[in-house]
């Protein structure tokens, strides 16, 4: 049983169980309590990895601007710095972390499933998201969050947690 994420519309991924598509009246299987099920958890476990600096999509593990930290490549204060530029005084990056890329990730159901990623961004969430998500802005690394170019699926834990959900409902539904 695979999941099946689908590039969606604008800035978002369909994603559905594609086993499911052998099941007669699939669109009933996914009622709104599965889908807020669903949603909330994808978003919880996908803040979780990017808190943790790790991409929510297979391969791509952690971000690659703390990757250069963790090898003493990185700026402000790091043996590689101090060893060229000793007087350099240590200070935060020019940096302004709002938050707003990550709480503007949403869901809403479909027919067969759920829109994941950035239901209706606004212009400035957009630039985020072609810079991080899309990797179109060199000056900006990319933090791939959701998948969204072709062959791109997510990590094991969250295909897990997906596949978990529809099971979960599937047996409601037979017992019911």
């Amino acid at each position: 049983m695979a999941v099946k994420v689908i590039k969606g519309k604008n800035f978002t991924v369909t994603i559905e169980l594609d086993a499911l598509a052998k099941i007669s009246n699939v669109k009933k299987i996914v009622n709104s309590t599965m889908a807020n099920k669903l949603g909330n958890s994808i978003l919880r476990e996908t803040k979780n990895l990017v808190g943790v600096g790790k991409s929510p999509v297979k391969g791509k593990g952690r971000f690659p601007a703390y990757a250069k930290q963790r090898k003493g490549s990185g700026y402000p204060d790091t043996p590689d710095i101090r060893r060229r530029f000793p007087s350099k005084k240590t200070r935060p990056v020019n940096l302004e972390l709002s938050g707003k890329f990550l709480k503007a990730l949403g869901f809403k159901k479909t027919d067969g499933g759920i829109d994941f990623g950035w239901i209706d961004p606004s212009e400035d969430i957009k630039k985020l998201i072609d810079a991080h998500n899309n990797g179109l802005n060199k000056n900006v690394p990319q933090r791939k969050v959701i998948p969204n170019a072709d062959g791109e699926d997510y990590t094991a834990s969250i295909r897990r947690l997906i596949k978990d959900i529809y099971l979960q409902r599937i047996r409601a539904i037979i017992r019911s």
